[in-house]
């Protein structure tokens, strides 16, 4: 029998035996959790390489130029513009390390405290991993990784946060975070924020505005200014009696609720406050205002207030004024606020005079850096079309235009003196222009409207491409075709009387009136609509025109046709008044037309690139080896050539505003008509007029000048061609040609 020693023995070993059984338990299984775990960082493996911040993966704009390689525009995926460390204010700095990382200065590659509490969350919860990360960890999200919550996402982040750690000191990694996070509408990294929603530098931020920047990163589409600029600011509250309430969201309800405002107003003024480490003595505080029992206000008029409790606080506030009380109510930007007088970024001074400056605040309203708007988008939209959408944004592309700056400068420069002058006059608010060099079919000029950021006013209307009706400007083609079917010439007579055509229809001229007979180069030229409609049948009537007109570019013709039929489910006939008003084209292919005619029969393909460059120095596309097509015989388009440019036969006192001295000029012009009542009561339709056009080429130019309202307000009854359009194109053209060889057409 085993004495009490020996079997305290024996039991010492069992318990020894298990403690190292059960040690050795331990270390097998850590081993085998190791192997699983390296074979699993294995299967994640390639890790990204940060040794050289240069080589972060960024998008890179492409940019547009004009013909001379000045910048018009970027097309980008994400707008940036980098600034160093010392670039930024101070008080961003600040705002964005007490929102984001508490401890950022002090804590090596981890923060022990966000750990604890990410892992005590994750347990309690047993879910998908709901942690926030530190700076470091967010920097190597944004530039590597997906947002995507799960467990491999987060172990690459860790691992390398730890590479960026121990790579870059924290300057660096702050400039790297705050030059690579998104502060919504387009608006990548501080600077380019700054400039956008405050037009000033990220050098230039105040605390104010410093918190709001600090407050989107967040919530960035949520928390934009521009969708929901309360939960981004927090605003002063005006609640009345009967139960309505005001929010103070921009400087006009400032304004108008100025005596409730400043009431709130004078309340911050007069607090004061001492920082007692984890609370606020806050003082001067009438108990009256105060309308929760957390916050207990004693004889001096203090309390004390918990840095936590700071938001409670001031959503605390309730100052009676007459039939209503002023309360304010918090949002981002407060929280932010707060962690920056808690963490002693700024005093309680500045903390008070950050939320007042905050009542009414009013954000820049954004507009890309852009010039030549009009010509940009066209050029941008059609490369999104041809190329893909995101390799045009991302590829750093190098985009060289046929635009002429000195040609555009001076068409927005026309039309915008001429809009201001003819408003009054007239009416008519807005002009188009488009300019084309014939040689080369580039596009030397255009211009969509008088204001492209005019929203009221329909700025962003492309009236280039809108279809019109061309009116008289399409009665040269009409003419041509007849011309080329039945031999007739500019000697040819016409009868201008009162004449019924099939379908008995029965024209009349714009002045009512008739010439009887005259040659057809002046049926033309004084645009007289009975010879016109001659003219159509003689060209064969519409199938034929058509056709005919199809080498011109005028897509428009069949596209309105289609477009009829598949809504309606019957043919659209434009018959005989096709001559006069039926069809509708765009000023682009009425000059795209014209040039053909310009360039002796010589059909360019109409371009606006000169040529693209990929990020390697390719050329990708150029127009040196254009296609180039002759419509028809020379002998041709010299008639018509002639016959609008013949100043003979044009209205007496017209010379002097169709022409360039010295030059062989073409021109054709137009004022439509619409019908409108004037009152009620009225028995008959009072005629206004509608779109002005002008169109004027030589051998090396073709423009043309659209005016009127796309709102369809009517114009005045004296408004017409010579005193809209007229003054736009004439200077225009004079300032196009002064330094270009005199040219004349060729009859063979």
């Amino acid at each position: 029998m085993l004495n009490t020693n020996t079997k305290s023995f024996i039991n010492k070993y069992n318990i020894i035996s298990k403690i190292i059984l059960i040690f050795l338990c331990l270390i097998i299984l850590g081993f085998i959790s190791l192997f699983l775990f390296l074979n699993y960082l294995n299967s994640l493996w390639p890790f990204p390489d940060v040794k050289d911040y240069k080589t972060i993966p960024l998008p890179e704009s492409s940019i547009i130029y004009d013909r001379t390689w000045w910048e018009l525009y970027k097309i980008y995926l994400e707008k940036r513009t980098y600034v160093p460390y010392e670039e930024i204010n101070i008080n961003m700095i600040n705002a964005i390390i007490a929102s984001e990382d508490k401890r950022f200065w002090s804590n090596p590659w981890y923060d022990s405290i966000w750990i604890i509490r990410a892992i005590f969350n994750w347990l309690l919860k047993w879910s998908s991993i709901s942690w926030t990360s530190w700076i470091t960890q967010q920097l190597a999200r944004v530039t590597y990784l997906t947002d995507e919550r799960t467990i491999e996402r987060k172990i690459k982040e860790l691992y390398l946060s730890i590479e960026l750690n121990s790579i870059f000191d924290k300057k660096d990694i702050l400039e790297l975070y705050l030059n690579k996070i998104f502060f919504w509408w387009n608006s990548y990294w501080v600077e380019q924020a700054s400039q956008t929603y405050f037009w000033i530098k990220a050098s230039e931020l105040n605390i104010l505005e410093s918190s709001i920047l600090s407050s989107l990163p967040k919530a960035p589409t949520w928390l934009s200014p521009y969708n929901n600029k309360y939960a981004l600011l927090g605003y002063p509250l005006i609640l009345n009696n009967s139960g309505s309430s005001i929010k103070i969201l921009s400087k006009n309800d400032l304004d108008n609720k100025d005596n409730e405002v400043n009431k709130l107003t004078t309340f911050f003024d007069k607090l004061d406050a001492v920082n007692a480490w984890s609370y606020l003595k806050i003082c001067w505080i009438n108990y009256r205002n105060i309308k929760s029992y957390n916050f207990f206000v004693d004889e001096l008029w203090c309390t004390n207030v918990k840095f936590n409790k700071l938001l409670l606080f001031l959503n605390s506030i309730s100052i009676e004024y007459k039939d209503s009380y002023i309360e304010y109510k918090t949002w981002r930007k407060d929280y932010i606020l707060w962690r920056m007088l808690e963490d002693k970024y700024i005093t309680f001074e500045e903390y008070k005079q950050a939320i007042i400056w905050s009542f009414g605040f009013e954000f820049n309203e954004y507009t890309d850096a852009i010039r030549y708007p009009h010509f940009v988008i066209y050029i941008r939209d059609n490369l999104f079309e041809k190329y893909w959408k995101e390799e045009i944004e991302t590829g750093w592309y190098k985009i060289y235009t046929t635009i002429n700056p000195l040609l555009q400068d001076k068409a927005q420069e026309l039309i915008e003196k001429q809009v201001i002058t003819n408003i009054e006059k007239f009416w008519a608010k807005n002009a188009a222009l488009i300019s084309l060099d014939n040689k080369s079919g580039e596009i030397i000029s255009m211009v969509w409207w008088v204001d492209y950021f005019d929203k009221s006013n329909g700025g962003y209307n492309n009236m280039i491409f809108a279809r019109l009706q061309p009116g008289s400007t399409f009665k040269p083609f009409i003419y041509m075709l007849s011309m080329i079917k039945e031999w007739f010439t500019k000697y040819t007579i016409f009868t201008d009387a009162k004449f019924t055509f099939p379908w008995d229809y029965t024209p009349n001229n714009s002045d009512w009136k008739y010439m009887w007979k005259m040659t057809l180069s002046k049926a033309l030229n004084y645009s007289r609509n009975i010879p016109a409609v001659k003219n159509y049948y003689a060209a064969w009537e519409e199938e034929e025109i058509i056709k005919f007109l199809t080498p011109f570019w005028m897509k428009s013709l069949i596209d309105f046709k289609n477009e009829f039929k598949e809504k309606n489910g019957y043919n659209y006939v434009y018959a005989a008044p096709m001559a006069l008003w039926t069809v509708q084209i765009t000023p682009f292919e009425l000059a795209s037309a014209y040039s053909v005619f310009a360039n002796s029969w010589i059909k360019n393909e109409i371009t606006s690139i000169l040529k693209i460059i990929d990020s390697k120095w390719n050329i990708i596309e150029t127009n040196e080896n254009k296609i180039w097509q002759r419509v028809l015989e020379q002998k041709y388009t010299y008639q018509i050539n002639s016959i609008l440019s013949n100043i003979n036969d044009r209205p007496w006192g017209w010379n002097y505003f169709l022409a360039i001295p010295g030059r062989q000029m073409a021109a054709k012009t137009w004022t439509s008509s619409k019908q409108y009542k004037k009152e009620i009561d009225d028995e008959e339709d009072t005629i206004l007029p509608k779109d002005l056009w002008t169109v004027w080429y030589t051998p090396s130019i073709t423009t043309v000048v659209w005016a009127w309202n796309t709102s369809w307000e009517e114009l005045k009854i004296k408004a017409y061609w010579l005193t809209w359009a007229w003054p736009i194109m004439r200077d225009f053209m004079d300032f196009a040609h002064k330094d270009l060889e005199i040219e004349k057409w060729k009859k063979d």
